[in-house]
């Protein structure tokens, strides 16, 4: 789909172009400071902005995957976690001490990160009490279900650093993208004014500008 930006930069490349290829035009704009070098400079600002929103379309992709990876990683963890949760309420009912070091008491947190942080205070506790993990053995939960579990947890929180980052890495390139393109546009519309009006005896040499 084209976009008013893809537009923009398709007229913008075509104006600059356009000018410093036709010596007629280049003549006629001198007068007012619109050298070839100065045209040069613009198209060069023009194609900057081109590999910055490459680098931002690019980003949006791996984006996109990293949203459909997490979407899958979260699902596999909160089924684990909440079977780990629902056999541990039974097992360590009469352990109190044990049943709170787990954070059975209560609902399961909502957010993210409460939900990731109950899980990693449930997992750590169950790998590195001996006591409660003994426990577990004994009611037949073996430490590696408890070790595949936990690495669902890990998998999560990885790819959803991952996320974060390509998400911020995602907003400085637009960013920087917006504002190169915003100042060109002021520029080349600039041009375009006096372009006009440098070449307005000139209608065939406005059309090839598309003026």
């Amino acid at each position: 789909m084209v976009t008013k930006f893809d537009e923009k930069m398709s007229e913008m490349d075509k104006i600059l172009n356009e000018s410093i290829r036709n010596e007629e035009i280049l003549q006629l704009v001198l007068p007012f400071g619109y050298t070839k070098e100065r045209l040069v400079i613009l198209s060069s600002e023009h194609n900057e902005i081109y590999e910055f929103d490459s680098k931002q379309k690019k980003e949006t992709g791996i984006q996109l995957e990293s949203a459909k990876k997490l979407a899958s990683l979260s699902q596999l963890f909160e089924k684990s976690y909440n079977n780990f949760i629902s056999v541990s309420k039974v097992i360590f009912k009469d352990k109190p001490s044990a049943y709170l070091a787990l954070g059975l008491k209560g609902d399961r947190k909502k957010s993210f990160s409460g939900l990731t942080n109950q899980g990693k205070l449930y997992y750590t506790t169950a790998l590195t009490d001996r006591e409660i993990l003994n426990l577990f053995i004994a009611n037949g939960i073996k430490e590696e279900d408890l070790k595949e579990g936990k690495k669902y947890l890990d998998d999560l929180l990885e790819e959803h650093n991952f996320h974060d980052k390509e998400m911020e890495d995602k907003k400085v390139l637009t960013k920087a993208r917006d504002e190169k393109f915003d100042n060109l546009v002021e520029k080349v519309s600039e041009y375009k004014t006096f372009a006009k009006f440098a070449l307005r005896n000139r209608q065939d040499l406005l059309n090839i500008l598309g003026l």
